[in-house]
């Protein structure tokens, strides 16, 4: 905080100091479910000089949600029920008037559960299922450099690509199940199953090779 002190001859202007300690900590990145109980947790936050006197949470981003206290260290809100990202501001303030803001990503995720290829197309040039969580089954009719090809029939909407960065291990002919999140990209619809954390494949049948 500016001060100043004066006398006959002369004034000295104290400016504040530098206030790199005082540093937020609005908590890592998440992934929910839809319709869960998010807890932001600001507890991370620390000021060596003193204490935090003021608490502020605010949303910058996303489908809007009602935090349950918007000046408390820790704080919930309820998820959507639609899948994407929020994105909100952690504001921390010491006695002086100081302050210090971080930021926290929470990516709300909605598992559509088990659907045919052609349902996750949606029969049209952008899935129903976009930013969901999708599992179907297969068979592998190419691979590349960064996924493969699988399909359920011989229907115009029974083919879907999936995006795996060169992780799975997939030859053609096997029959997959894979469990991913729906994208669009360069409006063409895809199951990415890029993180292994989350999403899954599992080898069902592989064919029979034929002995010469």
């Amino acid at each position: 905080m500016l001060s100043v002190e004066t006398n006959s001859a002369t004034a000295t202007i104290h400016f504040p100091g530098p206030v790199d300690d005082l540093t937020a900590d609005a908590g890592s990145d998440q992934t929910v479910d839809a319709g869960s109980t998010v807890t932001l947790d600001g507890s991370g936050s620390v000021n060596p000089n003193g204490e935090i006197v003021a608490w502020q949470w605010e949303q910058t981003a996303g489908i809007a949600v009602i935090l349950d206290d918007e000046e408390a260290m820790v704080t919930t809100f309820e998820a959507p029920a639609e899948g994407g990202d929020l994105s909100f501001d952690l504001t921390i303030f010491d006695s002086e008037g100081n302050e210090s803001s971080d930021s926290v990503t929470i990516t709300v995720q909605v598992e559509a559960g088990e659907l045919t290829i052609a349902e996750i197309q949606g029969m049209s040039d952008s899935s129903p299922y976009l930013e969901q969580i999708v599992t179907t089954t297969g068979y592998v009719m190419g691979t590349a450099e960064y996924g493969f090809f699988i399909q359920d029939g011989q229907g115009a909407w029974n083919g879907i690509w999936v995006l795996d960065y060169g992780d799975a291990t997939v030859d053609i002919g096997d029959e997959v199940q894979v469990t991913g999140i729906v994208e669009e990209y360069h409006n063409l619809t895809e199951i990415n199953i890029s993180d292994s954390s989350i999403f899954s494949i599992s080898l069902i049948k592989s064919p029979k090779k034929v002995k010469k």
